[in-house]
């Protein structure tokens, strides 16, 4: 068995999660709303709300200022005023607007040290 999965203690079985394929995933979050966020190293970041069973994915789009600004996700972090933070792999530091699905990005053009996260 590969890939994420889910635990059952009831049946002690395992579920593989089908949506992320053989994605290798870098770090997982769960956020205050309940989401669980799961950033990939080359598959950009995916989002599941275990409420309502669907899956969000987010990836680096060319020319566009707000999608992901590279689809190599290392961290993620919740600050205290719930803002998710995305630490990314040459493409900086960003944070996602849950309002409209757009991410700012921060790079050595703002100020940070490097790209790297």
């Amino acid at each position: 068995m590969y890939g994420l999965c889910t635990y059952n203690p009831k049946t002690d079985l395992f579920t593989t999660i089908e949506y992320l394929g053989n994605s290798f995933i870098s770090d997982i979050l769960q956020t205050s709303d309940g989401n669980i966020w799961f950033a990939t190293l080359g598959n950009g970041l995916h989002k599941y709300n275990p409420r309502t069973h669907v899956w969000s994915s987010y990836e680096h789009i060319a020319g566009d200022s707000t999608s992901l600004p590279s689809n190599k996700v290392i961290t993620l972090f919740e600050d205290s005023n719930t803002k998710l933070w995305i630490g990314t792999e040459g493409g900086g530091l960003c944070s996602y607007k849950a309002a409209t699905s757009t991410f700012k990005t921060y790079t050595t053009k703002e100020g940070l040290p490097n790209n790297i996260k």
